[in-house]
Protein backbone atom coordinates (compact mmCIF):
# COMPACT_ATOMS: atom_id res chain seq x y z
CA UNK A 1 0.00 0.00 0.00
CA UNK A 2 1.37 3.50 -0.71
CA UNK A 3 -0.06 6.76 0.31
CA UNK A 4 1.17 10.09 -1.38
CA UNK A 5 1.28 13.48 0.64
CA UNK A 6 1.15 16.94 -0.96
CA UNK A 7 3.14 19.32 1.60
CA UNK A 8 3.66 23.09 0.38
CA UNK A 9 6.30 25.19 1.52
CA UNK A 10 8.41 28.55 1.23
CA UNK A 11 11.21 27.68 -0.92
CA UNK A 12 13.01 31.54 -1.03
CA UNK A 13 12.87 34.45 0.88
CA UNK A 14 11.16 36.12 -1.31
CA UNK A 15 7.89 34.06 -0.66
CA UNK A 16 7.93 31.89 -4.06
CA UNK A 17 5.81 28.90 -3.02
CA UNK A 18 6.45 25.33 -4.34
CA UNK A 19 5.07 21.78 -3.84
CA UNK A 20 6.74 19.02 -2.72
CA UNK A 21 5.58 15.53 -3.09
CA UNK A 22 6.56 12.66 -0.57
CA UNK A 23 5.86 8.91 -0.95
CA UNK A 24 5.74 6.80 2.15
CA UNK A 25 5.58 3.10 2.04
CA UNK A 26 3.40 1.35 4.22
CA UNK A 27 4.70 -2.21 3.37
CA UNK A 28 6.79 -4.46 5.04
CA UNK A 29 10.82 -3.74 4.14
CA UNK A 30 11.61 -5.59 1.44
CA UNK A 31 14.27 -8.49 1.37
CA UNK A 32 17.13 -6.21 0.56
CA UNK A 33 16.02 -3.43 3.58
CA UNK A 34 16.42 -6.56 5.90
CA UNK A 35 19.54 -7.96 4.63
CA UNK A 36 21.50 -4.88 4.93
CA UNK A 37 19.89 -4.26 8.50
CA UNK A 38 21.40 -7.50 9.30
CA UNK A 39 24.62 -6.89 8.65
CA UNK A 40 24.63 -3.94 11.38
CA UNK A 41 24.34 -6.28 14.18
CA UNK A 42 22.19 -5.62 17.45
CA UNK A 43 21.05 -2.51 18.18
CA UNK A 44 21.79 -2.66 21.75
CA UNK A 45 24.35 -4.47 23.97
CA UNK A 46 23.05 -7.10 26.49
CA UNK A 47 26.14 -6.65 28.81
CA UNK A 48 29.34 -5.82 29.09
CA UNK A 49 32.20 -8.84 29.80
CA UNK A 50 33.16 -8.73 33.35
CA UNK A 51 36.89 -7.85 33.82
CA UNK A 52 38.83 -8.14 37.26
CA UNK A 53 40.30 -4.59 37.88
CA UNK A 54 43.61 -4.14 38.42
CA UNK A 55 43.51 -0.69 40.11
CA UNK A 56 39.99 -1.06 42.52
CA UNK A 57 40.72 -4.84 42.74
CA UNK A 58 37.07 -6.00 42.23
CA UNK A 59 34.79 -7.39 39.32
CA UNK A 60 32.93 -5.40 37.51
CA UNK A 61 31.81 -4.64 33.89
CA UNK A 62 34.71 -3.81 31.43
CA UNK A 63 34.66 -2.15 27.80
CA UNK A 64 33.99 -3.83 24.70
CA UNK A 65 35.69 -1.05 22.58
CA UNK A 66 39.23 0.49 24.05
CA UNK A 67 38.88 3.76 25.11
CA UNK A 68 41.74 5.36 24.50
CA UNK A 69 44.35 4.25 21.53
CA UNK A 70 47.28 2.11 20.82
CA UNK A 71 48.63 -0.15 23.45
CA UNK A 72 47.48 1.41 26.55
CA UNK A 73 43.82 1.09 24.85
CA UNK A 74 44.35 -2.06 24.59
CA UNK A 75 45.31 -3.02 28.09
CA UNK A 76 42.68 -0.48 29.70
CA UNK A 77 40.16 -3.07 27.92
CA UNK A 78 42.25 -6.38 29.75
CA UNK A 79 42.38 -5.21 33.38
CA UNK A 80 40.66 -1.45 33.50
CA UNK A 81 36.74 -1.67 34.75
CA UNK A 82 34.18 1.00 33.72
CA UNK A 83 34.38 2.50 37.31
CA UNK A 84 37.86 3.26 37.54
CA UNK A 85 37.70 4.62 33.83
CA UNK A 86 35.05 7.06 34.84
CA UNK A 87 37.19 7.76 37.59
CA UNK A 88 40.06 9.03 35.45
CA UNK A 89 38.14 11.21 33.37
CA UNK A 90 36.92 13.24 36.26
CA UNK A 91 40.65 13.20 37.45
CA UNK A 92 41.90 14.25 33.92
CA UNK A 93 39.05 16.94 33.95
CA UNK A 94 40.71 18.55 37.03
CA UNK A 95 43.91 18.48 35.46
CA UNK A 96 43.21 20.20 32.52
CA UNK A 97 41.49 22.86 34.48
CA UNK A 98 43.59 23.18 36.82
CA UNK A 99 46.83 23.35 35.13
CA UNK A 100 44.93 25.12 32.53
CA UNK A 101 45.91 22.46 29.58
CA UNK A 102 45.37 22.75 25.99
CA UNK A 103 44.92 18.95 24.73
CA UNK A 104 46.19 20.33 21.07
CA UNK A 105 49.61 20.48 22.93
CA UNK A 106 51.59 17.48 22.39
CA UNK A 107 53.42 18.35 25.88
CA UNK A 108 50.07 18.66 27.34
CA UNK A 109 49.13 15.49 25.96
CA UNK A 110 51.92 13.36 26.77
CA UNK A 111 51.52 14.45 30.72
CA UNK A 112 47.71 13.29 30.12
CA UNK A 113 49.21 10.13 29.13
CA UNK A 114 51.93 10.01 31.55
CA UNK A 115 49.18 10.58 34.53
CA UNK A 116 46.72 8.60 33.33
CA UNK A 117 49.19 5.33 33.09
CA UNK A 118 50.08 6.21 36.42
CA UNK A 119 46.42 6.34 37.63
CA UNK A 120 44.89 3.65 36.25
CA UNK A 121 48.05 1.22 36.11
CA UNK A 122 49.96 2.70 39.40
CA UNK A 123 53.21 2.81 37.54
CA UNK A 124 55.00 5.90 37.78
CA UNK A 125 54.44 8.80 39.33
CA UNK A 126 51.14 10.59 39.35
CA UNK A 127 50.23 14.32 39.58
CA UNK A 128 48.01 15.30 42.16
CA UNK A 129 45.55 18.66 41.83
CA UNK A 130 48.14 21.14 43.92
CA UNK A 131 46.13 24.11 44.59
CA UNK A 132 48.94 25.90 45.64
CA UNK A 133 50.96 26.03 42.50
CA UNK A 134 48.07 28.93 41.28
CA UNK A 135 47.09 27.10 37.50
CA UNK A 136 50.25 27.00 36.01
CA UNK A 137 52.86 24.16 35.31
CA UNK A 138 56.29 24.05 34.51
CA UNK A 139 57.38 21.78 31.11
Amino acid sequence: MVSLHARAGLSSPLGARRSALYVSVLSPPTREHTSRRSTRGPRFQIGMPDVTCSRCGQTRSGFERAPFPGQIGARVVQEICQQCWSDWLKQQTMLINHYGLNVLDPQARAFLTNNMTAFLFKSGMGEDVDTSKKGTIQW
